[in-house]
């Protein structure tokens, strides 16, 4: 039987966008990104898909930036014995399996609806474990301290931070950064220009974006412990022809003591 979809607020709702685009195009022969388990979980949720088709097309921005970050947590992870990776806001992602490596350790953070959901569809297992708790809520913050103090951090906001105010993303950033001298943060943010429009999928899912940086190095004076490592446009990371991407960028930012 499948899954029949119930979450308390439209945000929480956002995660079936990513979901439907990265299963979409790991059906084509040349997929730019491989995500078996996104095609297979589309068919075990009870939810009308094909509502999102006409969004495909600029969709290239969620398969960008999963690829983008699979290659650099791999990359940064070969550099440790032991690597966590916190996805806050995972929603339905499915990272773990697409750069399975004995040497990295995944949880997935979310709110009490979404990981009830994602339990049904993906439960726990080895290496990767699930935290119902608001990102606000820092107390996860130090378990994981506590729990893996010998090992390399990276925290992945994919999709997320533009949902909340300044700030609120001071908020977060920092309580990290205090916690955790020479991790990794990642996010990826629209540009300022795009708070006058809004997308019209948001629209669709009534949710605004709150927060954009025209540069990355906004953030360091936001958040006094990071310093930028890289940033670029979407536009860069992809074919010709697509639209709307230099509305995006992708950023990395390494933790300083």
């Amino acid at each position: 039987m499948n899954q029949r979809m119930q979450f308390l607020s439209k945000v929480s709702e956002t995660l079936l966008i990513p979901l439907y685009i990265r299963a979409m195009e790991s059906k084509k022969k040349n997929a730019m990104l491989k995500d078996p388990m996104a095609e297979r979980l589309i068919e075990k949720i009870d939810y009308d898909f094909c509502s999102l088709d006409s969004y495909l097309d600029s969709g290239s921005c969620c398969i960008i930036r999963a690829k983008y970050y699979d290659s650099n947590i791999l990359r940064s992870a070969q550099n440790y014995t032991s690597t966590v990776v916190v996805n806050v806001g995972c929603g339905l992602d499915t990272r773990h399996l697409r750069i399975p490596d004995e040497k990295i350790t995944f949880y997935e953070l979310d709110l009490p609806d979404v990981i009830e959901f994602r339990r049904k569809l993906m439960p726990e297992e080895d290496k990767r474990y699930q935290i119902t708790k608001s990102m606000f809520d820092t107390t996860w913050l130090d378990t994981l301290r506590w729990r893996h103090s010998d090992s390399h951090f990276i925290f992945v906001f994919e999709g997320v931070l533009m949902y909340f105010t300044k700030e609120q993303v001071r908020f977060i950033l920092n309580n990290i950064a205090d916690r955790f001298p020479n991790g990794e943060i990642f996010f990826d943010m629209c540009n300022k220009a795009s708070l006058k429009t809004n997308f019209g999928l948001l629209r669709n899912f009534k949710s605004r974006f709150k927060m954009a940086l025209n540069s990355g190095h906004e953030i360091e004076f936001l958040v006094r412990k990071l310093r930028l490592k890289d940033q670029r446009q979407y536009i860069n990371e992809i074919p010709i022809g697509s639209q709307n991407m230099d509305y995006w960028s992708l950023l990395q930012f390494n933790i300083t003591q």
